[in-house]
């Protein structure tokens, strides 16, 4: 994955307060699989980083 893109989802989860690694590298993992979820964090990161 994309160090940029990896910024952004560790970003997204520090915004929802996410700080469990477990969960964290979980999240990560499941974006790295699945091609749609990573669509969508990455359209989710990019409006938090928007301020949206």
């Amino acid at each position: 994955m994309p160090r940029e893109v990896l910024a952004a989802l560790n970003g997204w989860l520090d915004t929802i307060g996410e700080t469990d690694p477990e969960s964290r590298a979980e999240y990560i993992e499941a974006c790295a699989a699945d091609p749609e979820q990573l669509r969508h964090a990455i359209r989710v990161a990019d409006a938090l980083a928007a301020g949206g």
